[in-house]
Parts: structure tokens; sequence; C-alpha cells
């Protein structure tokens, strides 16, 4: 099976409603995955119909399978479906996310790219989420973390 990070854009093989605003999504690579809407519903107004909750669950997988498909040309592609279930799961870390870390440590690009050990370029692709971010930078993320609280990091 191939990585789960390999590529963003596979297209969509079943979907199926399950609690609340989650849906659980398999991708033709074999990827399922349970995807939770709810924040992005209540965050985007585009998607404020899916409040409805007889709308939400008649979601089917769009006819190209890039995408699903919620009716009345409403529809989320499968890159941004993809990029939902890998943050949620863990194994990605979002651009928002990466910019609140960056702030909270009050790290310029240049220091934060020293401190993870990774190019500048790559804090400037990862801040405005033109890359994915790798499980391993979110975990950097939180090492860092511990070591600048004194919570038992590994010290250098």
């Amino acid at each position: 099976m191939p990585k789960k990070t390999e590529t963003l854009l596979v297209p969509i093989r079943e979907v199926l409603p399950g609690e609340g605003k989650k849906l659980t999504i398999t991708w033709e690579d074999g990827y399922r995955a349970s995807v939770d809407l709810a924040t992005t519903i209540s965050s985007y107004s585009a998607y404020a119909p899916l409040d409805d909750d007889a709308r939400f669950r008649a979601v089917t997988v769009a006819e190209d399978r890039w995408g699903l498909d919620f009716g009345d040309d409403l529809e989320m592609t499968t890159d941004m479906l993809r990029r939902m279930a890998l943050e949620q799961a863990g194994e990605l870390m979002s651009a928002e996310s990466f910019r609140r870390w960056r702030e909270a440590h009050r790290l310029s690009m240049a220091a934060a790219a020293r401190e993870l050990g990774i190019s500048p370029r790559s804090v400037n692709y990862y801040s405005g989420g033109k890359r994915l971010i790798p499980k391993t930078i979110r975990l950097a993320c939180l090492g860092y973390d511990a070591n600048s609280r004194g919570g038992g990091g590994i010290r250098p």
C-alpha cells in the first residue's frame, strides 16, 4: 500500500456518513479515514448549508470521483479531504498549527529553521501551507516545546 502522505490527489472510492459531522472516506489507494467536518462547516459560510443533517447525510462521491458532492453545486475536493484526514489523524501538521507554534516561541523563519534542523525555505513553505508538514516536524515542534518548558526533553 502507498504511503498515506505520498499524495493528496487520489480519487475517492466510497463515503459513509457517521455520527455528528463525520464522514468515513475510502480512497482508491485503500486509505480509509474518518474526517470530522464540524469545524470546516462552522468556519466557512460556503459550507453552512451542511448544518442541515439531512443534506449532510445525503453526501455522495462526485461523478468524477475527485471529491464529494453535497448537492446544489456544493462540493469538497479529494485533496482538501485527504489533508484534513491526515491532519486529524496526526500524520500531518496544519500550516495554522505550525504558524501558531512559531508565534508562541517568537521564532523567526530563520530561527525556526535552526531549531528544527531544516532549511529556511522549508519553514517558509510550511508556514504558507505550500508544502505538507510531515509528522516528524510536528514531533520536533513538540520536542522543542518540552525543552523550552524544562519538561524533561533531551538537552544537547
